[in-house]
């Protein structure tokens, strides 16, 4: 096996598992806070044989805008972490100033490249994409209210970018090492 690929399912089994758990808890903590009645209902049919029903329309869409802004929110924090430590990562191999600011704020331990790979932050984008889908999939099927829809396109644009701006930096330096600090 490669070391690609073995790098991409090391790094696939938190994602994956970070959104299953993130959707439950989300539907967990909307039951209980608004006082949402659900039941579980089990069928062999469809891709899941565990499903929560609500009483009413209401509280379904609650429930699932609820859920979706806390998955949201928790793979948002983990990206703008990841996202954040990569950019520094690169930065600090190319720019002498980012190493004396860490040093300084002494968090040079902290932007190491120690497990900080474009592989890592790109699953993790693209969980944030197929987040984005399933909320955007609620939203057209008047499951989930629309600004959390709109919200996570926002999200998802936003922190591609700001990835995709890390690498082409990086893809730069290393093409043109006269155009970057390399010390």
């Amino acid at each position: 096996m490669s070391k690609i690929l073995k790098a991409v399912l090391k790094n696939l089994i938190l994602p994956a598992s970070l959104l299953v758990v993130s959707r439950v808890v989300g539907l967990y903590l909307a039951t209980k806070i608004y006082g949402l009645q659900a039941i579980l209902d089990t069928q062999a049919e469809g891709w899941f044989s565990v499903r929560v029903l609500f009483l009413d329309q209401d509280s379904t869409v609650l429930a699932n805008s609820f859920s979706n802004i806390f998955m949201l929110t928790v793979f948002t924090l983990a990206g703008v972490y990841l996202a954040l430590k990569y950019w520094l990562s690169v930065n600090l191999k190319y720019d002498p100033r980012t190493l004396v600011k860490l040093n300084n704020l002494n968090l040079l331990s902290w932007a190491s490249e120690k497990g900080n790979t474009f592989i890592r932050v790109f699953i993790w984008i693209i969980f944030i994409w197929i987040i984005t889908v399933l909320i955007i999939s609620d939203t057209l099927q008047l499951q989930s209210y629309d600004w959390i829809g709109v919200m996570s396109f926002i999200v998802a644009i936003i922190l591609t970018w700001l990835v995709l701006r890390c690498l082409e930096k990086e893809l730069e330096c290393l093409s043109n090492s006269n155009k970057c600090n390399i010390y």
